[in-house]
């Protein structure tokens, strides 16, 4: 279609067909950057690894989160392939869940 996407060093732009804008950005991982970041987000899209677990990053990002209210959050886990059993990887999932939605 009518659709543009360019790639630069640090961000894609996405411009749809109906002259909407869209800007992805790729935040690194230190407080100044989460802070900005959340400053200036409409939706976030959190990827985390779920084999692995939960990093401190991303409770001091959620807690930046956390005061402004109109930011929608999605959490996109990784990795589950890498459990050996269901037992575990029920539990590795309702770790994360309560730990992520409290």
């Amino acid at each position: 279609g009518n659709e543009k996407f360019t790639i630069h060093n640090n961000y894609f732009n996405f411009i749809t067909k109906d002259k909407k804008q869209y800007i992805i950005l790729e935040g690194l991982p230190d407080i100044i950057s989460i802070a900005n970041l959340s400053k200036i987000s409409d939706v976030v899209v959190i990827l985390i690894d779920g084999f692995f677990g939960l990093e401190l990053e991303l409770f001091e990002f959620m807690d930046f989160i956390k005061t402004n209210k109109k930011i929608k959050v999605f959490f996109a886990v990784t990795h589950l392939d890498l459990f050996k059993n269901w037992k575990s990887l029920k539990k590795a999932k309702k770790r994360l869940k309560d730990r992520l939605l409290k």
